[in-house]
């Protein structure tokens, strides 16, 4: 099982400041007796470069470096990479969310059109300065850049990641999302995490979005493209978005919980 995180407290975290993915920086084999191994990725921070908005309650934590970054190219490449060469039964990902302590689970995401994803962020750096910060669109699905296995055969109207879909078209994710809201709700009280879930496919139009929708697109054409191969098949897959209120231990937890959620979901292996 693969787990994807991005802008703290989603991320894998350093020693000094670790992230709620921590526990899952190596691959640990056979977790808790599940018969899956699972292995987590995400972004190096080393330190905050500024504030998200001009109150200076919410961290700026940029590109980020390492295996994986908070950019398109760089995204797509590394997902790509990972799940040819694991193969995963199911895939996971976080990232940061509003402020607050939601647990949102997206029900949808989008293959937007090249042209609607966003593109320059501003922050306040830490003399009160706002500054920009830019990244290239994604590639459109299916040119010569592509990173997908569709790469070279044709980009979409409105080029959009996903050649085989049309731009705006929506995938599902299909965790168990009922059983995983009722878990966190019942194992983290107090209204330090509220679960909820977004129905409506609208996740940002930024890298949260675009990982969001690759996971389900995988589950989606790996199963089509290998039907008969059950060693290559993906069962579920889906993205939640973290408020940035939550802390690292509690988020840490609700990982957790997902996983046994997870785990119950699967056939177990043989």
């Amino acid at each position: 099982m693969l787990l994807f995180g991005y802008w703290p407290p989603t991320d894998i975290g350093i020693p000094s400041r670790r992230g709620m993915l921590w526990k899952w920086r190596e691959l640990q084999s056979d977790y808790r007796g599940s018969g899956y191994d699972v292995i987590a990725c995400s972004p190096i921070f080393p330190a905050s470069i500024g504030w998200q908005d001009r109150d200076r309650q919410t961290l700026h934590w940029g590109l980020g470096h390492g295996v994986l970054s908070v950019d398109y190219h760089h995204t797509s490449r590394t997902f790509w990479s990972l799940v040819l060469a694991h193969a995963p039964i199911a895939i996971m990902s976080f990232s940061r969310g509003r402020p607050g302590r939601s647990w949102e689970i997206e029900q949808y995401a989008r293959n937007l059109a090249q042209s609607d994803w966003a593109t320059t962020l501003h922050y306040l750096d830490p003399g009160g300065v706002v500054r920009p910060e830019s990244r290239a669109p994604p590639f459109a699905g299916g040119s010569p850049q592509d990173d997908s296995p569709l790469r070279g055969r044709g980009a979409r109207p409105g080029a959009p990641p996903d050649p085989t879909q049309p731009a705006g078209a929506m995938r599902i994710n299909n965790l168990p999302n009922d059983a995983i809201m009722a878990a966190v709700a019942a194992g983290i009280p107090g209204g330090r995490i509220v679960p909820e879930c977004n129905p409506t496919g609208d996740v940002g139009a930024f890298v949260s979005e675009y990982i969001a929708y690759h996971v389900a697109w995988y589950r989606d054409w790996v199963n089509a493209a290998f039907p008969g191969d059950p060693g290559r098949r993906c069962l579920m897959a889906g993205h939640t978005h973290v408020g940035t209120k939550v802390e690292v231990a509690d988020g840490e937890v609700a990982v957790e919980l997902q996983l046994e959620r997870l785990f119950a979901a699967l056939p177990r292996p043989v």
